[in-house]
């Protein structure tokens, strides 16, 4: 059995007067049951997860933007000791049924800058946008990684901030 319930609130200002941006903000909560066993919470629960973007027109053709983002990190069960499989020459992770989902990755915040730049034509319009992704405080946490015996754990992160440059052409 699954079951999943929650809030969502969304709130965004239309483009007018050259600014355009929103806020949203989601409070969820899903649980699995397997058997006569009591309610945990699933691997993908993410009990808060924040968004607010805004993108301001500087002139006809110049704008900036960014987004910032937060969220709750997913969930993970801990291992508690390995045991060595001789038929398998490997550590096999035990954990205990209670710890099921039981612990949180970091949360996690990034944000985004770009800026665009349209060069316009007779027919057609040239956007060029210029930005960097995944500016963070901290690298995210999205998963675990453990050594062969899974005496030590430590976090598997994600990636650098990433500068981009995106050129599109409209008619």
């Amino acid at each position: 059995l699954l079951q999943s319930y929650g809030f969502e609130f969304f709130l965004r200002r239309l483009n007018v007067d050259r600014l355009f941006g929103w806020i949203s903000y989601t409070l969820s909560k899903t649980e699995i049951k397997r058997g006569n066993s009591s309610w945990v919470p699933t691997r993908f629960d993410q009990t808060h997860v924040l968004n607010f973007v805004s993108f301001y027109r500087i002139t006809g053709q110049w704008g900036l933007g960014f987004r910032l983002n937060y969220r709750t990190g997913e969930r993970y069960t801990p291992i508690d000791y390995a045991v060595y499989n001789a038929n398998l020459a490997k550590y096999q992770p035990r954990y205990k049924s209670e710890d099921e989902n039981s612990k949180h990755l970091p949360d996690y915040n990034q944000i985004d800058f770009y800026t665009t730049y349209d060069f316009l034509f007779d027919n057609w319009k040239l956007n060029c946008r210029l930005g960097v992704e995944f500016i963070s405080f901290t690298k995210p946490a999205y998963g675990i990684k453990y050594n062969y015996d899974y005496s030590k754990a430590d976090f598997l992160t994600g990636l650098p901030p990433i500068p981009y440059i995106e050129i599109r052409g409209e008619l």
